[in-house]
């Protein structure tokens, strides 16, 4: 990744969030997250300047896009920036990244600017025979489990407004800094409530082993909290390590049948519309 272009992304998000913040600020909010790549107060009058002056292009005059040259969307870019503000909506990023809305979609998950006749397809069918089947009796709601993961902030504040009496000042927020602390949370549910949930530990990630342990711990809380539960259907998405072979191997060896969760499809989750 072009480090310097990155900086300047994030100069750029700091005079979208304030357009007042001085070159002193932006230096120092810059090396509050990037000691070692951090901008000089200089270096931040400059840019600020010319995103004051209306050009909000991150390119210096060395690296200038030529013309026809394929827009490419950097995948890290965007996680930073995501990383640095996970309350981000679609537009803010769009604008920061210099790419078009359509390019996101809800939810925070990227898919492609168009999807295929072969994606859109996919999701017809799925949809369609998840319908078919709940109205043949062969899909019970009570019976499925479904899985997700989400970032939780340590400190989520939201601005609210609130009822003051005339020349009375508002009760003041505490802005959140640039990377905020916070843990990923792993959540196992169904109709009846949770059923197992998880905080991943710092520095860890989900890989298919951590995921098969996880599992694991979830059929354990399964047997207790709903013995009664005789054939466990299972829905999360297609994350690799939900789709990996040795996960694959422990959804066999524990018995549970995994309904189709097509590529590109943020919707088909049930987590996002009933518990976060």
């Amino acid at each position: 990744m072009d480090w310097k272009k990155h900086i300047r992304h994030c100069l750029l998000w700091l005079f979208d969030k304030d357009n007042s913040i001085s070159c002193r600020d932006a230096s120092k909010e810059l090396k509050k997250v990037y000691p070692n790549e951090g901008f000089g107060q200089r270096a931040c009058a400059t840019w600020l300047k010319r995103f004051r002056d209306g050009d909000k292009g991150v390119d210096d005059v060395d690296d200038e896009p030529r013309s026809g040259r394929p827009s490419i969307l950097n995948d890290e870019e965007l996680r930073l920036l995501i990383e640095m503000d996970p309350k981000a909506t679609v537009r803010e990023l769009a604008e920061v990244l210099q790419k078009s809305v359509s390019t996101v979609s809800k939810l925070g998950v990227w898919v492609p600017h168009r999807l295929s006749d072969l994606n859109k397809a996919t999701r017809f069918l799925a949809a369609t025979g998840l319908l078919e089947m709940h109205r043949a009796g062969l899909l019970n709601l009570d019976q499925v489990l479904t899985e997700d993961e989400k970032w939780v902030l340590y400190v989520n504040v939201v601005r609210k407004r609130e009822w003051r009496k005339q020349n009375e000042h508002a009760t003041p927020t505490a802005k959140p800094g640039l990377h905020p602390k916070k843990v990923l949370l792993c959540f196992w549910w169904d109709t009846e409530g949770p059923v197992h949930w998880e905080l991943l530990r710092q520095g860890e990630s989900i890989t298919a082993e951590v995921y098969c342990q996880m599992l694991d711990r979830v059929a354990a809380a399964l047997a207790e909290k709903r013995a009664h539960r005789q054939h466990q259907k299972f829905l999360h998405d297609n994350a690799r390590p939900h789709t990996s072979r040795l996960t694959q191997q422990k959804l066999q060896q524990l018995g549970w049948e995994v309904l189709e969760h097509p590529p590109y499809s943020p919707d088909f989750a049930p987590s996002d519309y009933k518990a976060f």
